[in-house]
């Protein structure tokens, strides 16, 4: 993409200045001017062929950074600028491709505006890729996300024209609030599009290439705005212990099995043990929305793992992760925190405190008990800008016990200075049409309380079938493999999410 980008701009300036004397001679200067057609022409096949390999139907590059995503994307947007002002004419799918690029990037931007450090990437400002591609896509959505004045950058690109052409352009917020990027693997909810609100963005795709990092399942989580649960980041492209630790899974917020990689690094690019991610699915409704993934990266070591994520609004998300296998097995969650707040850890969890919002992490025990487990504090490295290196507070959940295993954790966020409102509880599970209570291996219920609503959320990690086929807890009842519920809403009934 650098490459023929250049191409194209190198054909693009000889196309405009070969006939004006600048090449020497009359025919020196026709001769380049035909060059720079030959150039933009054979630029243009290739930027068009080399988009449809590279950018996946829901607009996110293959490389799963969104740094290089955005990399490819300024290629295109330079193009798109530099043909605008030549009066070149461009094949429609380099301005859609462009389009469906910078649409992805609004999805993932969190509400800081800036983009989840997934794979290579840093905390990076988006709003000068959004401004460039408002205007050049004269897009209403991506006027709203940009900046509200053509930055110095696109000024000096743009010119004096377009500066205040922008100034008059319309701005619209976009109107979803939910956006399933199945195509590349990721799901991102959020509250609204305020500076304040909270987001969630859950990963289970592909690799990608030697930017990708071992992030399957990964979650980034913020409150009011606020970073709750971060991505450790980059720091360095030199091979060594650090780099390798920053791509590993340990660095991420994912289900583990005996604390061991499923990919390994063989260098700062190439890795060992490819695998795919699978069972990707989700539900969204009303204020209930369910997102799943798996992967096979554990498989040779006889272990399936399954996160499924029922988020109740933008606030409460209960972190479902199961462990399907033979033998025993050490599972754990990783939880990577905001460094610039603190966490307290406690009995039933942990709690993070920011300055802006708090949010308390509730881990279900089993029911059963007799299990080692445990609830790990420690420090570590995080990387938000390229050479700067920190530490964060990271806790680990673990559990180690014969498969099946079930982990459930509950993140429910709060404004920082509010009392806490919530209780979690365990709730029996029962098959009514036997009476039968179901044991922690086949279904799992909870119940959220906030002080004005109560949900009871039903986990079946079996099929709905035979004497498991209709479920609940408290006279409740449904078919369903997720279910869940506001209590306290008049006439209400369980809402299947996954049958």
């Amino acid at each position: 993409m650098l490459e023929n980008h250049g191409l194209f701009d190198i054909g693009a300036y000889l196309m405009e200045h070969g006939k004006d004397g600048r090449g020497g001679s009359l025919s020196a200067g026709t001769g380049l001017a035909e060059a720079g057609e030959t150039y933009v022409a054979e630029a243009l096949v290739r930027l068009e062929r080399e988009l449809a390999i590279q950018v996946m139907d829901d607009g996110v590059h293959w490389e799963q950074s969104p740094m290089y995503h955005n990399e490819v994307l300024r290629c295109v947007l330079e193009v798109l600028r530099m043909a605008k002002r030549r009066g070149i004419s461009l094949p429609p799918a380099l301005t859609g491709q462009a389009r469906a690029m910078a649409l992805a990037d609004l999805a993932w931007m969190k509400p800081d505006r800036t983009q989840p450090c997934g794979g290579d990437s840093d905390r990076t400002d988006l709003r000068d890729v959004f401004t460039l591609a408002a205007w050049l896509l004269k897009d209403e959505e991506l006027r709203f996300a940009g900046y509200e004045r053509l930055d110095f950058d696109s000024v000096w690109d743009l010119g004096e024209e377009a500066a205040l052409e922008y100034r008059s352009m319309k701005s619209k917020a976009p109107e979803r609030l939910f956006y399933p990027m199945e195509q590349s693997g990721n799901w991102c909810l959020r509250s609204g599009w305020g500076w304040d609100g909270d987001y969630l963005h859950f990963k289970c795709g592909s690799l990608g290439g030697g930017h990708g990092h071992f992030d399957k399942l990964h979650m980034d989580l913020c409150v009011a705005g606020e970073d709750v649960l971060i991505d450790s980041g980059r720091y360095t492209y030199v091979d060594g212990s650090l780099r390798r630790q920053l791509k590993s899974s340990c660095a991420h917020n994912v289900p583990v099995v005996d604390w061991q990689e499923y990919t390994q690094c063989a260098g700062s690019w190439e890795v060992k043990g490819r695998t795919a991610p699978a069972a990707r699915d989700w539900c969204k409704k009303g204020p209930y929305t369910l997102l799943q993934g798996s992967h096979l990266g554990y498989l040779p070591a006889g272990v399936l793992v399954n996160r499924r994520i029922l988020s109740i609004g933008s606030r409460i998300h209960v972190i479902a992760d199961e462990f399907y296998g033979a033998g025993t097995h050490v599972c754990g969650q990783m939880f990577h925190l905001n460094p610039a707040g603190r966490v307290e850890l406690g009995e039933d969890g942990f709690l993070y405190r920011g300055a802006r919002a708090e949010t308390a992490f509730y881990r279900l025990k089993p029911s059963e008990g007799g299990e080692a487990e445990g609830m790990e504090l420690e420090e570590t490295p995080v990387s938000f800008h390229y050479n700067q290196l920190e530490y964060a507070p990271c806790v680990s959940l673990w559990r180690e016990a014969p498969l099946f295993v079930s982990m459930i954790t509950v993140a429910a966020g709060y404004e920082a200075g509010d009392p806490n409102p919530y209780t979690v509880e365990r709730v029996p599970v029962t098959a009514p049409v036997t009476g039968r209570q179901l044991g922690d291996g086949e279904a799992e219920g909870l119940r959220i309380r906030d002080g004005r609503h109560s949900w009871l959320v039903i986990l079946n990690h079996l099929e709905t079938g035979a004497d498991g086929e209709y479920i609940g807890a408290d006279g409740h009842y449904g078919l369903g493999r997720v279910m869940v519920m506001d209590e306290t809403e008049p006439g209400s009934r369980l809402t299947v999410l996954q049958w």
